[in-house]
């Protein structure tokens, strides 16, 4: 399967991927409690499942790392067996990636 491998510095923080993905992401964000804080910056990393069984799919989320400036993320995409176990149990989607069947376009 393919999946993203995600470093943080030079050490692997995981491998995240799923037979059935819809979406893989991982994804560094900055952002600023009010006006005048610094920046702060997370990365997050996670799995879209897409499958017939609701209680199978969803979004697999994976650690959360807290970075600095100077931290240096990579992301590989990589085909490997097996990836790591998600850090939790799957969420439900907030949002639509793709029409479902039947909805006529609407996402």
């Amino acid at each position: 399967m393919v999946a993203l491998e995600v470093s943080v510095n030079g050490k692997r923080r995981y491998v995240a991927g799923h037979v059935d993905a819809g979406t893989l992401a991982a994804i560094v964000r900055g952002y600023r409690p009010f006006p005048e804080a610094p920046c702060h910056f997370v990365l997050d990393g996670f799995v879209t499942v897409r499958v017939e069984d609701r209680q199978q799919g969803g979004v697999l989320p994976y650690p959360s790392d807290r970075l600095s400036v100077g931290d240096e993320v990579t992301v590989r995409i990589v085909e490997v067996d097996s990836a790591d176990p998600p850090s939790g149990q799957p969420l439900e989607p907030t949002m639509s990636f793709a029409p479902s069947r039947g909805s006529a376009g609407r996402g």
